[in-house]
């Protein structure tokens, strides 16, 4: 008999509860115990070992958290407040610009800000301007001043109030307003680089990246009434890390070096979680439990990868597969039959088998994709 959705939720929740208890319990047995480890030879054995665990499991705990609060956003982000999906979104004339509210109470010197919309009118030029949008920056336990910025909002007010209270960073694309899309960016300060448990590892500018991340998703509200979870967030994610490259905002600055570390994030995965692949990321709410497990490194990670796959298939520059492709999948009514003939293949089953094969290549392949990519744009 097959689970119901209460039963699993419970499930879920009981296994959380579980680990939780499980973490103050070891918290307790380092306390009590652990000082009682003196000898050298012992410490020397035994404590990089539990370090490299305890590191692991950070950042297991920080995936998950994310995974968890970005698949909460995507529930509430339906469109159900408006009774169905959102309604696309559009080109706007010349001179338009998105609507911006911030809380009083959260990023008082408007760095936050700045980052926000230089990333958002960064992507705006590379792809046009898109709307309707409205932008909320909200953070911080000033609730009422929270509440007021967001009050243009139809629905998931009590969400992003939670979410802030907590200090929990985030940024989602929702359909909780009256005409187009809405673009969250809650607690930006505390955005966490996936793979990145060193805060000195990230840069300010990274925010920027997440603005043009999320505003690609406004794009394609013009273009795409149904899509690949792995195609949507790889090519938002892809084209982050390229301007972000272009303008020397990623993390790991350039756009080469940011593409290789989430190319060894998704391996890394991927050899602990043998024969799943983006294949089973076509649909994140109809994956299998084990896929949603590695929602971020094969929708993000090895997306972003597929996306530099195709682009290298199709023999065409980025610029031209952001301004072309979407646009395709809107003629074709499928973003299969766009893809298959973008990249000149005869069927979905041989670009994943091509992939797969790419994947398996050493780096030096993968390096040089992404030098025969931005070659291409350079012309």
């Amino acid at each position: 008999m097959r689970k119901s959705q209460n039963a699993i939720a419970k499930s879920i929740l009981s296994e959380v509860i579980k680990i939780e208890q499980d973490l103050y319990r070891l918290r307790a047995m380092l306390e009590t115990e652990g000082k009682k480890i003196k000898d050298p030879n012992v410490i020397h054995q035994f404590l990089p070992k539990i370090l490299d665990s305890t590191e692991r499991m950070s950042r297991a705990a920080m995936d998950t958290h994310q995974d968890m609060a970005h698949f909460y956003g995507r529930f509430h982000s339906s469109g159900d407040d408006h009774g169905g999906a959102p309604p696309p979104t559009r080109k706007m004339p010349p001179g338009w610009e998105p609507t911006y509210h911030r809380s009083a109470g959260y990023d008082k010197k408007g760095e936050q800000w700045r980052l926000i919309k230089t990333g958002i009118d960064t992507a705006r030029k590379y792809l046009g301007s898109y709307g309707e949008l409205t932008i909320f920056i909200v953070g911080g336990k000033d609730t009422e001043a929270n509440l007021k910025a967001l009050r243009p909002m139809c629905g998931e007010k009590e969400h992003i109030i939670k979410m802030a209270e907590s200090d929990q960073g985030d940024a989602y694309v929702c359909g909780a307003v009256d005409e187009g899309r809405g673009m969250v960016f809650c607690n930006t300060h505390k955005f966490a680089v996936h793979g990145f448990n060193d805060r000195k590892l990230q840069t300010p500018n990274y925010v920027s990246t997440r603005g043009i991340h999320e505003y690609f998703h406004v794009y394609q509200g013009c273009y795409l009434e149904e899509s690949a979870t792995w195609l949507e967030e790889g090519s938002a994610e892809f084209l982050a890390f390229y301007l972000g490259g272009c303008n020397k905002w990623n993390v790991l600055e350039t756009f080469e070096k940011q593409m290789m570390f989430h190319m060894e994030e998704a391996q890394r995965w991927r050899k602990q979680n043998e024969g799943i692949t983006i294949e089973h990321m076509e649909d994140i709410e109809k994956a299998d439990f084990k896929a949603k497990g590695g929602y971020r490194e094969l929708a993000y990670d090895a997306g972003a990868w597929a996306v530099a796959f195709a682009i290298g298939q199709s023999g065409k520059s980025v610029r031209h597969f952001y301004s072309e492709f979407c646009p395709l999948i809107k003629q074709r009514k499928s973003w299969k039959k766009a893809l298959m003939e973008y990249t000149k293949l005869s069927s979905l089953q041989d670009f994943y088998f091509m992939f797969e094969m790419f994947m398996k290549m050493d780096a030096k392949e993968h390096r040089k994709l992404l030098d025969q990519i931005v070659k291409r744009e350079d012309k």
